[in-house]
């Protein structure tokens, strides 16, 4: 039995830029949709803890990247401006200059890539053996 969960807390660049701008903009909107908000299982050693609860042998815990390439900033911000999860249903409550603001300090939460660039993102894996 395995699972998979990303590591929303460090491993998240993406989403961390754009929930600190979020905060920036309107921190009670921006908790109110999430921003801070740690969800359960996703740190590795409640991963290890859950599976060997179930009793599953050999349980190994570990971390996995994957990588995402945008062609610039508007190809990352497209999907916040289109209202995809819980950032877009932030941005879409802002106004234009609101909306303005948060892509600028994504980009400079993100360093302010010029052109093509690419985010890593980390993720905890988990794995047990059923026992015979």
């Amino acid at each position: 039995m395995s699972g998979c969960v990303w590591d929303f807390e460090s491993g998240m660049p993406l989403l961390r830029a754009a929930w600190d701008a979020a905060l920036a903009i309107d921190s009670e909107l921006a908790r109110s949709l999430g921003a801070d908000r740690r969800l359960p299982f996703s740190r590795p050693d409640e991963l290890d803890e859950l599976w060997r609860s179930t009793d599953l042998e050999e349980v190994e815990v570990g971390k996995i990247s994957a990588g995402a390439d945008y062609a610039d900033l508007d190809d990352l911000w497209f999907p916040f401006a289109a209202g995809v999860g819980g950032v877009g249903r932030f941005v879409q409550s802002l106004d234009g200059d609101a909306r303005a603001r948060m892509k600028a300090q994504i980009g400079n939460n993100l360093g302010n890539p010029k052109g093509t660039f690419r985010l890593v993102a980390d993720a905890w894996y988990v794995r047990g053996r059923v026992s015979s």
